[in-house]
């Protein structure tokens, strides 16, 4: 794909940190099966990190960047609602 070893070594180190990987060193990586509260902990954390982009991010929108964004954001609720 035309990407070097090195991002996607950091990238997958990222992934195991937070738990969504598990690495065996020479043997495998593979994609790990979250407990209901480590979903839970990353919603949590989802909804705070959007909620920290928002305070910074709003006072330098404009109107139309809001409408958009409450357009999103509306759009993402709904699809977490019909996933629940």
């Amino acid at each position: 794909m035309g990407i070097s070893r090195t991002p996607v070594r950091e990238a997958l180190q990222r992934l195991a940190a937070i738990r969504l990987v598990e690495i065996s060193p020479h043997r495998f990586t593979r994609v790990t099966a979250p407990s209901d509260k480590e979903i839970a902990d990353m919603q949590d954390y989802t909804v705070h990190m959007i909620a920290m982009t928002m305070h910074l991010a709003l006072p330098r929108c404009s109107d139309e960047d809001v409408t958009e964004g409450a357009r999103l954001l509306t759009g993402l609720m709904d699809a977490a609602r019909a996933n629940s």
